[in-house]
């Protein structure tokens, strides 16, 4: 008796520890995010908890992100940019046909040339240099490397340091390229959902301006708090559906689907503002804690491919991205955003924070992970 009392007692703090690391871990990115945004860095939620938490992690060790944070943070991001998809940008999808194609063209000649590339500047063998360039996951080219025996820790490791790059480095490269090149909105696109915001800021305002009762509900607050309720439930079944269907990203996207097919059939799509900030926080948990001493030891060795990545995906991007916005209806920003091989999650936020169009993001980086998943192995093995 006395044995299986101490285990249960150990069991209880053992679950105490965990739940105290996760309550510090978001914390920290909570309050690193709360910084980079004051300090108006974009993406700054995301970018913050990123470095806070993966510094936390590396000097400590301590970060803990439950395995189901990440369908958890997927449909959360799912209700966020499925809330806002209207009925006009249903009319605009067929507009990302050509967009699409040049997507997985262009990624497929991306992926062997910076395969190669790698390949032969640094010691990486073909089949980890060409899956290390692979713009996918970075769970989905460890299990993908794994059963072409190609080396697994250095694919993880630098597919991490892709994520960190793009990360860090794009979000500047993408205010800079929409201050250079204006948006132009096309006739009629957004007005449907400017008017839905209008008229929700106009009913926010007017209930800011009423008497306030603090003790009781106002019925705009009630209404907000119900459409808030039935949006996440909306994305909770399409990103559960999705998952359980194996499809990638699948609570991400089934939650996109699903939220937005509820505020295009009854326009009571709501996620509160701050709802976001959280959010990118919580992502930034998720990446950071990925970082590890021994991916930091490991790093020594793989400086070169490293910077030859770094410097190539970023030149790479810029120029399919341009290519993209001169071939296409797409803004620049948005052609720039929908190529950059980072997580639909992360790179929908991004967009969102720098103020552009979600729609075509989400879609361009399904294509994009369904791509690499259904596609480019059997173009690695046509090359190996």
């Amino acid at each position: 008796m006395k044995a299986v009392h101490r285990g249960r007692e150990e069991y209880r703090i053992d679950d105490m520890s965990s739940s105290l690391q996760m309550i510090i871990t978001f914390s920290i990115a909570i309050a690193t995010g709360w910084l980079a945004k004051r300090l108006k860095i974009p993406a700054g939620a995301l970018v913050g908890g990123m470095i806070g938490v993966s510094a936390f992690h590396v000097l400590t060790g301590a970060a803990a992100v439950p395995g189901l944070a990440r369908p958890i943070l997927q449909m959360a991001g799912g209700a966020l940019l499925g809330h806002a998809i209207s009925r006009s940008d249903l009319f605009n999808l067929k507009r990302l046909v050509k967009p699409a194609l040049l997507l997985i063209l262009g990624l497929i000649v991306i992926n062997i040339v910076l395969g190669y590339s790698l390949f032969k500047l640094s010691h990486l063998d073909l089949t980890t240099a060409m899956y290390a360039a692979a713009p996918g996951g970075v769970s989905d080219m460890a299990l993908i490397i794994e059963e072409m025996n190609g080396d697994t820790t250095t694919v993880s490791i630098l597919q991490i340091f892709r994520l960190f790059s793009i990360y860090l480095l794009y979000p500047p490269v993408f205010k800079l390229l929409a201050r250079k090149f204006e948006r132009k909105p096309r006739p009629g696109h957004g007005q449907e959902r400017d008017s839905a915001l209008g008229a929700a800021a106009r009913e926010i305002s007017a209930a800011s301006e009423a008497p306030k009762r603090r003790w009781r509900w106002s019925p705009a607050a009630k209404e907000q708090t119900g459409n808030f309720a039935l949006t996440m439930l909306s994305s909770l079944f399409g990103g559960l559906l999705f998952i359980l269907l194996k499809v990638p990203a699948g609570g991400m996207v089934g939650g996109v689907l699903f939220s937005g097919m509820f505020n295009v059939r009854t326009g009571r799509g709501y996620v509160p503002k701050k709802f976001g900030f959280f959010l990118q926080a919580g992502v930034g948990a998720l990446i950071g804690s990925n970082m590890t001493k021994e991916s930091l030891v490991a790093v020594r060795h793989l400086i070169i491919p490293i910077l030859i990545m770094t410097a190539a995906l970023i030149l790479f991007t810029v120029i399919l991205g341009y290519a993209m916005f001169k071939l296409t209806s797409l803004d620049i920003t948005t052609s720039v955003l929908a190529i950059t091989p980072g997580g639909i999650q992360e790179m929908s936020m991004i967009a969102k924070d720098l103020g552009c169009d979600t729609t075509p993001v989400v879609v361009m980086h399904t294509v994009r992970l369904v791509a690499v998943i259904c596609i480019f192995p059997s173009v690695i093995m046509m090359l190996l």
